[in-house]
Formats: structure tokens, sequence, C-alpha cells
């Protein structure tokens, strides 16, 4: 179930991705996935540790919910990107097309 701030989030990047061009959809995209690999650096070493502290639980809730607000936008952000590159001339599936 996603919480009310998420789909806030979402909302907003639905508002955002509309005034974007192709290159800054796809620095947005390469910045969350740079955050979506300090979260997982983050959670393993929250899993490998043996003594999970009530704030270390917290975090770790923390960063779930902000993954998934992350995914939620990636999927905004990677079809806008298509779509992008399709109305400059660009094939879908990765051609020029004449």
């Amino acid at each position: 179930m996603r919480s009310f701030e998420t789909c806030r989030a979402v909302r907003n990047v639905r508002l955002k991705v509309g005034t974007m061009d192709a290159t800054a959809i796809e620095q947005r995209i390469e910045d969350l996935s740079k955050e979506i690999d300090a979260i997982h650096y983050a959670d393993r070493a929250y899993w490998r540790s043996e003594n999970h502290t009530h704030m270390a639980i917290a975090e770790y809730h923390r960063r779930q919910e902000r993954l998934q607000e992350i995914r939620d936008k990636l999927v905004y952000l990677v079809t806008a990107s298509r779509d992008c590159r399709h109305s400059i001339g660009d094939d879908p599936r990765g051609r020029e097309r004449e």
C-alpha cells in the first residue's frame, strides 16, 4: 500500500517530466540509479550487522520507503525518456529512423 507521501511524490514527477527535455530526464534517471545503489549498499551493511537497534530498524524502513518512491518515479521517467527519443526521430528499438 502506498503512503500519501509516495503518491504525492509520484504526482510531482508527472508534472515535472512534462517540462523536462530528454537529456534532463536521462540525467535524473542516472541520479536516481545512483541513489538506489547507495540504498542497496546501506541495506547490505544493515543485514550484515547482528545488532539492529530501534534507530537502525527505523532507518532501514525509511530507506525501503524511499526505494519504492524512486521505483515509482523511474517508471514515469523511463516512459518519458522513451517518448522524447521517439518524438525526435529515434526508433524505440534503438535504431535511427530513415
